[in-house]
């Protein structure tokens, strides 16, 4: 929750920018509100995506996650095609605010996914004990084995 909320606070903070700038363009606030709602959507859409996969299939999170990142980036084109036959395109100082806000708020959406990341905790192993874990060690034998020795064991022995 905390990469959409930097986001939108990105989002809103350059929207407030471009209507507090002197000689800002007409097309400015805009344009940096269209860039924020576009760069927001997009992202929220693959992060989405992505969680809604690792609950289901923990497995497939990282597979889904690199085809998601490319699908954003064919989807982001697309929005900005689109926007490309609209009034805003035309005004070069809302282009250059939409670009810009868009481009703080992928900046600003990663580093928030990455202060997130750094700071959760994900537990890398099972603490219940070896009885609970399939193929785990156990006093009288080899990890993965059960507690019975091979045969290549037992002869040695």
């Amino acid at each position: 929750m905390l990469a959409p909320a930097a986001g939108l606070v990105t989002t809103g903070a350059a929207t407030l920018l471009a209507a507090v700038v002197p000689g800002a363009a007409d097309g400015a606030v805009p344009g940096a509100v269209v860039g924020g709602l576009v760069g927001v959507g997009v992202l929220a859409l693959g992060a989405g995506a992505v969680a809604a996969v690792s609950r289901v299939l923990p497995a497939a999170s990282l597979i889904v996650a690199l085809l998601t990142y490319s699908l954003q980036l064919v989807l982001l084109v697309a929005v900005l095609s689109a926007l490309g036959d609209t009034a805003l395109a035309a005004d070069p100082g809302a282009r250059r605010w939409l670009a810009g806000t868009l481009v703080a708020v992928v900046l600003t959406w990663s580093l928030a996914h990455l202060v997130a990341a750094t700071r959760q905790r994900i537990p890398t192993f099972d603490l219940s004990g070896p009885e609970s874990a399939p193929g785990s060690a156990t006093p009288g034998g080899p990890a993965g084995s059960g507690g019975s020795p091979t045969e290549s064991e037992a002869a040695a022995r």
